[in-house]
């Protein structure tokens, strides 16, 4: 499964490079992207708003994600501890 990632990746990573004028950097591309995100007054103002919110809250998401991860680790050793223990 590897190589084929890789090969996926190496053919991302050079089409992006040398396609990058083609998608970004020209007219025909400002006009083909037009539209395509539309975002409310209200969102942008949100959103501009919630760079400056305090570092406790920007670091929930990291917290809880490592608290599943040692939960799932946790309840994987011991579901084989049990295992071992009925077997």
């Amino acid at each position: 499964m590897g190589i084929p990632l890789g090969i996926l990746s190496f053919a991302s990573i050079f089409s992006g490079y040398f396609l990058k004028k083609l998608i970004v950097g020209s007219k025909k591309s400002e006009e083909f992207f037009e539209g395509t995100i539309f975002v409310l007054n209200e969102n942008s103002i949100i959103m501009e708003n919630a760079e400056f919110l305090p570092l406790y809250i920007k670091i929930i998401p990291t917290i809880f994600s490592l608290l599943g991860l040692f939960m799932a680790l946790f309840l994987y050793s011991c579901r084989i501890q049990l295992i071992k223990f009925y077997c």
